[in-house]
């Protein structure tokens, strides 16, 4: 489990800055990487929910890759949207970006870790 983007690797780095500049704009304050090919990203700054079209009053989002599929989606951290399993529409990862990500797993495996929850 990591930080910020200051405790990121750099294979990672390209996902960050999609998140950041593109997906949702706010502060990455933690990520992590699942064994099963999952690469979450936790936000500050941002709390716009897709299940409830707004921002959450004090709860965060997550953004969920999934590098075998080429997809993103967002998640919630608020207990209500969580109790339903919301998940938000599926997204393709930009090719470039996919592409970085991948070759970067199969050089070297992204050191993975346990989810926060």
């Amino acid at each position: 489990r990591g930080g910020g983007t200051s405790s990121l690797p750099t294979s990672l780095q390209s996902l960050a800055n999609l998140v950041c500049t593109k997906i949702r704009p706010g502060a990455i304050i933690k990520w992590w990487k699942k064994n099963d090919g999952y690469v979450i990203f936790s936000l500050q700054g941002n709390r716009y929910c897709e299940n409830i079209q707004r921002q959450h009053k004090a709860n965060g989002i997550l953004i969920v890759f999934h590098l075998e599929s080429g997809m993103w989606w967002q998640k919630c951290q608020d207990p209500e949207c969580r109790m339903i399993n919301f998940r938000g529409p599926k997204f393709p990862i930009e090719p470039a970006v996919l592409e970085v990500a991948l070759a970067a797993q199969r050089r070297y495996e992204i050191p993975s870790s346990s989810s926060p929850e």
